[in-house]
């Protein structure tokens, strides 16, 4: 069994059900990339309206994710307010 040792939770400006579908797109085809580099377990949870949150295999795999997220906002026009990683415990 897989240890995700961090987490990322991102606080989205809008409420997420706003947020573009070509930028939710974008993220979710990263992250069946990262699942089938056994980098996260491919689920995310919704905190509440603004953020969510999935498990990082370790710390580079989660600054990979939101190195991503970053740039594709830019491009997608998408205001992230926070971005956190913490010890996934």
């Amino acid at each position: 069994m897989t240890t995700f040792t961090k987490y990322s939770t991102l606080t989205f400006q809008l409420t997420v059900d706003l947020v573009p579908v070509s930028f939710l797109d974008a993220l979710m085809t990263k992250a069946d990339q990262m699942e089938s580099e056994s980098k996260t377990n491919g689920l995310y949870t919704f905190v509440d309206e603004h953020r969510t949150r999935r498990v990082w295999l370790d710390q580079t795999a989660a600054d990979e994710w939101v190195q991503f997220v970053a740039t594709e906002a830019a491009l997608y026009d998408v205001v992230i307010t926070d971005y956190l990683i913490g010890d996934n415990v």
